[in-house]
């Protein structure tokens, strides 16, 4: 009953209805007639995924590619690019634009608006090598800043390799002296005893058969002057071999510190090689995002 009543109502004043959303939709008309035009335009930055390693081994750091693409985004909004992209086309107040990663591609797409669909491809199209620009320099920044890093390490390497062999240099010299004097003591003491043994049985020789004092007095003298000069030459042996150890040790010291400096300068030697190797590869797969222009709408 209620229903057949309100299809009553509507039936009477069907006319009212017509008219009131015939207004409604003139002036919806009227308005978008009134209304400026908008256009759209996109462009998009191809970031390739960055590669390392060296000639027989490439690995794609897919998560450096995802930080590389949002710090491009994050860079495009922020204001000094907006600023400088005002200058550069001459405008007195930023443009429509916003920047957003694809997910799961190597994509940024930059989208403009404006009331021109030249200015709003413009717009997006000057962003985007604004960005390329600066990506430019942050590489070539990066790079630059490691390899002076890595040449001052090598310099820096080369001359601690040099000093740390001609310390040990000044070291091997005079132990290698030293050496042939301990030699030649040792020879000279062995020649002494061999001498002081034969003095001895001569000696005893004479006193088995009562030789004259006098030349048993001049043996023994001649005995305790040869001891006394063995025992002074063996004592000087002691010492010197001493020092001679105590010198090895320190040659030791400055042996393994050579061997130090050497691999640490082969270690730098490698790395820069690696890192040309890198800057190759990278300049060959990846070094800068390239550009898919946007089209005026």
């Amino acid at each position: 009953m209620e229903l057949k009543t309100y299809l009553t109502i509507i039936s009477r004043r069907r006319w009212v209805i017509l008219i009131t959303f015939g207004v409604l939709v003139c002036l919806v008309l009227g308005l978008a007639q009134l209304l400026p035009p908008s256009f759209s335009a996109t462009a998009r930055l191809h970031v390739r995924t960055p590669v390392g390693g060296s000639q027989s081994y490439v690995e794609y750091n897919i998560w450096y590619a995802d930080r590389l693409m949002n710090t491009y985004a994050d860079l495009a909004t922020s204001s000094a690019i907006r600023e400088e992209l005002k200058q550069e086309l001459g405008l007195s107040e930023n443009p429509d634009i916003s920047v957003g990663v694809v997910p799961s591609s190597e994509l940024i797409k930059i989208n403009a608006k404006s009331n021109d669909p030249e200015l709003s491809a413009a717009f997006a199209n000057t962003l985007a090598s604004i960005i390329v620009q600066h990506s430019k320099e942050m590489n070539s920044q990066t790079q630059s800043t490691a390899n002076q890093y890595l040449n001052q390490r090598k310099l820096d390497a080369e001359q601690e390799l040099s000093l740390s062999k001609q310390a040990y240099q000044a070291l091997v010299e005079p132990i290698a002296t030293d050496r042939a004097h301990l030699d030649l003591l040792a020879k000279t003491v062995d020649h002494d005893q061999q001498i002081f043994l034969m003095l001895k049985d001569n000696y005893e020789q004479n006193q088995a058969k009562d030789a004259d004092k006098l030349l048993l007095y001049e043996s023994e003298k001649h005995m305790a002057d040869l001891s006394k000069k063995i025992s002074q030459e063996q004592a000087e042996w002691e010492e010197l071999n001493a020092q001679i150890s105590k010198s090895q040790e320190t040659i030791d010291e400055a042996k393994r510190q050579v061997t130090l400096n050497e691999t640490e300068y082969t270690n730098i030697v490698t790395l820069l090689d690696q890192a040309k190797i890198s800057e190759i590869i990278q300049e060959n797969t990846f070094t800068l995002p390239t550009i898919d222009p946007a089209i005026p709408p």
